[in-house]
């Protein structure tokens, strides 16, 4: 099974830097990273840096430049915790993107206790993510380069989860996975039967969502959210991100916070309950897609259990 992990020497992450950033650059060292990028840190002239790498195909880097130049402009209290892009560019088959360097630590660093003293910030700042206004672009779902929606309908985006993708992309012609990896052909079939039966329930309304909101790609310090990173842009319902909280940490009520954040700004959400439960299948059935083909089956069972518990 592939990987889609870059693996970069460390001798090439410094001449990168060093050309970008000039010939202070000092202590590159690897920092943790998700399923799909590799990470790197460093000083420059006194200011901290990232440089991260991925295959263009999933890194979304121009996607993440869109986002800061043309959308969190609208909310300065959220921008102040997206990074800024420094440089985008190729190396070998791979991209990368230098930012500023954001202050806090990864969710994930978090004790349970300090955990639980950022969640009001955390909703708070998913919050200030809903409230970006995307109507200067359209449609639904992913987004291209251009930061415009590839999908027609949020149905017709949420439904895709099950189509095969042309051979360019990740999965590509990925239902083969059925028949010579441990995806499960009859679970797959019914928790997307599950997930449409909801979709009933889930609006038509365009909103901004992160795509991976929380764990290690938000940053706290001192019980606040600092930064969001590694933005997976999309548009559509934005209790989508709520629900990939909630699939992961299923111990925690997320629904129940957001449904007393808003009420406490004035707000009613319609059909919470059953369009974060669409959502965590959703994620729940990407994470079956990904997980068979990186090969991970621990991983694989864990979010086949947790499904099976929605």
């Amino acid at each position: 099974m592939p990987t889609i992990k870059p693996t970069i020497a460390l001798e090439a992450v410094q001449s990168l830097l060093v050309e970008f950033l000039g010939d202070r650059v000092t202590d590159i060292a690897p920092i943790a990273e998700g399923q799909i990028s590799r990470v790197f840190a460093c000083m420059a002239a006194g200011q901290g840096y990232i440089i991260r790498f991925a295959e263009p195909n999933v890194s979304g880097f121009q996607k993440e430049q869109f986002l800061f130049t043309q959308l969190t402009p609208q909310q300065p209290r959220l921008q102040e915790k997206v990074a800024p892009p420094i440089h985008l560019g190729h190396f070998g088959d791979y991209e990368f993107i230098i930012t500023r360097r954001l202050a806090g630590q990864p969710l994930t660093s978090l004790t349970p206790a300090e955990y639980q003293v950022v969640l009001p910030s955390l909703i708070e700042t998913h919050y200030l993510i809903q409230r970006i206004d995307v109507g200067a672009t359209a449609g639904y779902g992913h987004v291209d380069n251009d930061g415009q929606g590839l999908f027609d309908s949020w149905p017709a985006f949420i439904l895709d989860v099950r189509e095969e993708q042309d051979e360019s992309l990740f999965y590509g012609k990925w239902h083969h996975m059925f028949d010579d990896t441990f995806l499960n052909r009859a679970q797959f079939d019914t928790f997307f039967a599950k997930m449409e039966g909801l979709l009933t329930f889930c609006p038509s309304d365009r909103w901004l969502i992160h795509g991976d909101y929380g764990f290690d790609n938000v940053l706290a310090l001192d019980g606040r959210v600092t930064g969001v990173i590694d933005w997976s842009i999309k548009y559509g319902d934005f209790l989508m991100d709520i629900g990939f909280l909630q699939l992961w940490t299923p111990d925690i009520d997320y629904a129940a916070l957001v449904r007393a954040y808003y009420q406490g700004q004035g707000l009613e959400i319609p059909n919470l309950t059953e369009r974060v439960r669409c959502y965590e299948l959703y994620v729940g059935l990407e994470a079956m897609k990904f997980f068979a083909k990186t090969n991970q089956q621990p991983a694989y069972e864990f979010v086949c259990k947790r499904l099976t518990d929605i």
